[in-house]
């Protein structure tokens, strides 16, 4: 298996992984939007404001991997397409590969999108508390 294959071949993953996280997405990007958004005229929804977190978190983790999956078709493309690589078994045959490339961003994505989510939910509660008073 040549450089230029396997790199196509992490890259294409990359991209179905970071084009899966953005039609889950919403273009809600900023914590006030998600606020002024979520609220009621006497309160405020915090499920709304839940999924509205949610896509958003989703929207940024696939933009992550479509910056990855630009600078891996680039590296693809500088490649050797005739430097072949010794790789363990396993990754002789290009499923394997596309298997392990869709489980790692898979895996990548969804840690990353837990810990952001977490993290600008209590940003948004927050705000949506005082706001509320």
């Amino acid at each position: 298996m040549t450089e230029q294959f396997l790199l196509t071949l992490i890259a294409a993953s990359s991209g179905f992984v970071a084009s899966v996280c953005f039609a889950y997405a919403s273009a809600f990007t900023s914590k006030e939007k998600l606020v002024a958004v979520s609220k009621t005229y006497w309160d405020f929804n915090l499920v709304f404001a839940q999924a509205a977190v949610a896509q958003s978190t989703q929207y940024l983790v696939g933009s992550l991997l479509l910056f990855l999956t630009f600078a891996l078709q680039i590296a693809a493309v500088l490649a050797s397409s005739t430097n072949l690589l010794m790789l363990p078994q396993v990754f002789n045959y290009w499923v394997s590969i596309v298997i392990f490339s869709l489980v790692v961003f898979g895996g990548f994505a969804y840690l990353v999108c837990c810990f952001l989510y977490k993290w600008r939910i209590a940003q948004v509660e927050i705000l949506l508390n005082e706001s509320a008073k």
